[in-house]
């Protein structure tokens, strides 16, 4: 054992591009409050080489800063490392949706409460199991050739028109980051890129391209 029976080292991470872009503020905070080596900026890079570096140690939290998307980044990093026993994982709700962070409690958006109570709020809350799903996409071009690939997502999966304006956004937003200030933009930023794409038809006959496969069961 590395540490003692009551201590339990938080890492934190921060996505300073979600949702109104309140990370680099938040950055300042914890780092006033907690170890500045437990305070990782996602701007900076992968969450892989952090976590290694945590998972010597007997036991830890991980608090995830960011939106759904970077919830799953950062699980799908931890199921990539095949640990014996997972880190407690809470959520400090800065994206634009925060689907997954309202389901399991921890609200739809942080709006500047007091990081101190926040961090009494994981001190003491429960531990709720979580679904991960595995994901085998097969692929088939023109000339008949397949490609796999293997993904692994959570909460939920979107395919169509949801998923293209998603990734349209998501493209935007990584190009001109500056654009997304709020979360109430941020949400007609998804209105328009799901009606252009609507208006487009681009997925038209979708359902004649994709074949679902759940369990076995086609």
């Amino acid at each position: 054992e590395f540490l003692g029976s009551s201590c339990t080292p938080l890492l934190v991470f921060i996505n300073s591009r979600s949702g109104s872009q309140q990370g680099d503020l938040l950055i300042t905070q914890f780092r006033r409050l907690l170890n500045p080596i437990q305070i990782w900026d996602l701007a900076n890079g992968g969450p892989e080489k952090v976590l290694k570096s945590f998972s010597v140690l007997s036991r830890f939290q991980v608090l995830i800063c960011g939106g759904d998307g970077t919830v799953s980044w950062i699980i799908s990093a931890l199921e990539k490392m095949e640990l014996k026993r997972w880190p407690p994982i809470g959520i400090l709700p800065l994206g634009t949706g925060n689907d997954l962070a309202r389901v399991h409690g921890w609200g739809g958006g942080y709006n500047n409460e007091s990081l101190l109570y926040i961090l009494k709020q994981i001190s003491e809350a429960y531990i709720s199991m979580l679904d991960l799903w595995e994901l085998d996409i097969t692929t088939v071009n023109k000339k008949g050739k397949t490609r796999k690939e293997v993904k692994a997502f959570l909460n939920y999966l979107g395919v169509g028109v949801d998923a293209q304006a998603a990734l349209q956004v998501h493209n935007l937003r990584e190009s001109k980051p500056k654009l997304f200030f709020s979360r109430f933009f941020n949400k007609a930023y998804y209105a328009l890129a799901g009606g252009e794409e609507a208006i487009k038809n681009s997925c038209t006959n979708i359902s004649e391209q994709i074949t679902l496969v759940a369990d076995g069961i086609e």
